[in-house]
């Protein structure tokens, strides 16, 4: 912080006095709460001091303010041309670009400066749900119950399951776990007759596997069939003992 702000005070020192009165104007109507203000005579520090990133940055966040992404981005890209360098034009160009939908070239910028709530959106947006989970999660640390980070954290993970049941099926359509899946999928919609057909099939071809008797058995459970529904959960309790001991304990 120490560092940046002297940078900062150094940068202030090439620029002329004219600019500077701008630039403070500038605070005063960001303080204010008056972007248009703000937008004005942070463009004319643009055209004073055409080589000081900082104004630049000034001027994207303050259009920013006024929901103008679009133009945003054209400080903001100059102001990275000027000085790679500076995190808040990262930062602010990763927001404008990601505002307009821009998710895969707000990534890098993004990236650069660790914002990682916006990263994790932008990358639930590009598909990438497994890079996107624990950026979600990270930032939830710091603002518990966001609801736009809870939302897109219950996205990644939907689409990241649903990812992995589409390879699933697609690669191993007669396998005992696509069979679950599918007979998950049913009991879900309530379509027992199917959901009892798949888990039957699943059982035939591993008959070991963890809990699908205890699933079947909450498909027979769920039709009254309280024997057959019995029977299932016992064939599950020989298989996995400890599931036995969770319920009596």
């Amino acid at each position: 912080m120490i560092k940046t702000a002297l940078l900062f005070w150094f940068a202030l020192q090439t620029i002329s006095p004219e600019a500077t009165q701008h630039l403070n104007a500038g605070r005063r109507a960001e303080s204010q709460q008056n972007p248009d203000l703000a937008v004005t005579e942070y463009r004319k520090v643009t055209e004073l001091a055409p080589t000081f990133a900082e104004g630049f940055v000034n001027l994207g966040q303050a259009l920013m303010e006024r929901h103008e992404y679009a133009a945003a981005t054209v400080p903001l890209k100059h102001a990275l041309e000027l000085d790679a360098s500076l995190v808040p034009g990262h930062q602010l160009l990763g927001y404008a670009l990601l505002a307009q939908g821009y998710a895969a070239e707000a990534i890098p910028h993004l990236s650069q400066v660790r914002e990682q709530g916006a990263l994790g959106i932008a990358q639930v947006e590009t598909g990438q749900f497994a890079e996107a989970i624990p950026n979600l999660q990270a930032a939830l640390l710091k603002r518990p119950n966001d609801p736009d980070l809870l939302y897109y954290l219950g996205r990644a993970g939907g689409l990241l399951s649903k990812q992995s049941i589409d390879t699933l099926l697609a690669a191993y359509p007669d396998s005992a776990r696509a069979r679950q899946s599918l007979a998950e999928n049913y009991f879900v919609l309530r379509q027992m007759v199917d959901a009892e057909k798949e888990y039957l099939s699943a059982l035939k071809l591993r008959p070991d596997t963890p809990n699908l008797h205890l699933e079947l058995g909450q498909v027979y459970a769920m039709t009254s069939r309280w024997p057959q529904a019995e029977e299932q959960f016992r064939a599950e309790s020989k298989l996995n003992p400890a599931m036995q001991r969770r319920r009596t304990g």
